[in-house]
């Protein structure tokens, strides 16, 4: 599994899907720093076929853990994932 199993965060109404952290750490290996001090993605190709590869995943997870009333599909979730990266951390964070 790569995921860990739904968490609900009644502060905010919703369940939060975290990944699994031998999954997560990877992630990690895609960022960098520009001259600016901002967060860059170092290869956009790379980072777009492993996000894919991590949707897939929830699909296929959330489907065999019955983790959603209506299963996402992937054209939903790559919308919000392009939506939480439009900005990333700044020079005084990482």
């Amino acid at each position: 599994m790569s995921f860990v199993a739904p968490v609900w965060d009644s502060a905010n109404g919703r369940y939060i899907i975290l990944l699994h952290p031998s999954f997560s750490d990877k992630t990690l290996t895609f960022l960098t720093k520009d001259n600016n001090g901002s967060t860059v993605f170092k290869e956009n190709g790379v980072v777009e076929n492993f996000t894919d590869d991590v949707i897939h995943k929830l699909i296929d997870e959330g489907a065999s853990n019955n983790w959603f009333a209506k299963l996402p599909s992937h054209e939903q979730l790559v919308k919000r994932v392009r939506h939480s990266f439009k900005r990333l951390a700044s020079d005084n964070t990482f």
